[in-house]
């Protein structure tokens, strides 16, 4: 009975999961072609992506203390609500100031959805959890590699506001199914995903793994401004730049669940270097060629090696923390992701003032090595146990 309750929660929070990322998803790419026309400035224009990025990093770490202390699946509730108030104020509010507000709440958002719907994922979850979370996973890059596609799609076809209906449709949904259908009964009991040590806390191993998230934030983020530069420098058709920017998603959603075994089968460890350590060392060289075929292969493996690490780096995060601070743990791991994806375009520009990418594309693979070579170099002493729950 409790192993079928956990598989129907699961499917639940993998439906939500996928509404949510793929209708924030469609929205944000063409957010700035919707928001330019109605800010006054270039400084109104750059305020709706800081304070959004901001309102996610500061509230992360706060949410995560909430989901230790209150009912998860309240906080999951009251962000759903917020994306659903989010969507229908962008579909009627036009004013650029009005905006910024909305902004701060998709931010606020976003900073209680992520980290509480890892920590209901876990909840009663014995073993098989790079499985789990890898497969869970694929509900957020599928949501991610169609996104565009439809949002193209919608906006050549109808307006902006056939993509805030979706948008109201997606967030309603997902409340509805949440409120209908999600069990709470092991919520009741108390069990949760973390280790059950007393005596182990959020030591070193865990903010080596945070670093480790920060720094592929930092990844991703470097070559999603600079490789759409790379690709106009090399006459690469638009259409084929948008394969290759999807490329490397599509591949990471395809390998998800296979990998996700893998966490499951060899040292976590070993797959987080392995994989980290390969898709950071591709980054530079994606300004070493010119040619379309070779830009389309190395997003696939990046795919392919983010994929990798992507299970294995997740899943060591929450066998290393006591179940007392789960919910933080899934805060922080938040926030560092985030603060990796605000970082690198500020200090990429900073480094490579000229336009050529080539200074910001090594710094962003020095830093990908090196978080993978920390979290080889530190022992874990709890990594291959079998976690036991009350």
């Amino acid at each position: 009975m409790q192993k079928k309750i956990q598989r129907n929660n699961f499917i639940l929070l993998f439906t939500i999961n996928f509404l949510i990322t793929f209708c924030f998803a469609v929205n944000d790419s063409f957010f700035p072609i919707f928001y330019k026309p109605l800010s006054s400035n270039a400084l109104i224009f750059g305020l709706a992506f800081t304070l959004y990025s901001v309102s996610k990093i500061l509230l992360s770490p706060a949410v995560g203390k909430l989901l230790d202390k209150y009912r998860a699946d309240y906080v999951l509730l009251l962000s759903l609500f917020i994306y659903t108030a989010v969507s229908c104020l962008l579909c009627f509010v036009h004013n650029p100031a009005a905006i910024l507000v909305i902004r701060i709440m998709q931010g606020t958002a976003c900073a209680m959805f992520r980290p509480v719907i890892y920590y209901l994922l876990n909840i009663g979850l014995d073993g098989k959890r790079g499985r789990v979370m890898g497969m869970f996973d694929l509900s957020f890059y599928s949501a991610l590699a169609i996104a565009p596609i439809t949002g193209g799609f919608l906006l050549s076809s109808f307006d902006f506001v056939s993509i805030f209906l979706l948008m109201i449709f997606c967030c309603s949904a997902s409340v509805i199914l949440f409120v209908c259908f999600f069990n709470i009964a092991s919520l009741v009991s108390g069990k949760n995903g973390g280790c059950t040590d007393p005596n182990l806390s959020m030591g070193l191993s865990v903010y080596l793994v945070m670093f480790y998230i920060f720094c592929r934030g930092w990844g991703i983020s470097t070559v999603a401004v600079f490789l759409p530069l790379i690709l106009n420098r090399a006459d690469i058709s638009p259409a084929k730049t948008g394969i290759v920017l999807s490329a490397a998603t599509a591949s990471t959603a395809l390998l998800l669940p296979f990998t996700g075994r893998l966490a499951d089968l060899f040292h976590k460890r070993s797959l987080i270097v392995v994989g980290g350590a390969a898709v950071s060392l591709l980054i530079p060289a994606f300004n070493a060629v010119s040619d379309y075929s070779h830009f389309l292969l190395l997003a696939v493996f990046s795919g392919i090696f983010s994929a990798i690490s992507q299970p294995a780096s997740s899943a060591l995060v929450i066998e290393q923390v006591p179940k007392s601070q789960l919910g933080y743990a899934m805060g922080k791991f938040n926030v560092s992701l985030a603060m990796g994806f605000s970082c690198a375009p500020l200090f990429g520009q900073m480094v490579s003032p000229s336009g050529d990418p080539a200074a910001a594309l090594m710094m962003s693979a020095a830093l990908g090595v090196l978080s993978a070579l920390f979290v080889l170099l530190y022992p874990i002493k709890t990594e291959k146990k079998v976690l036991s729950f009350e």
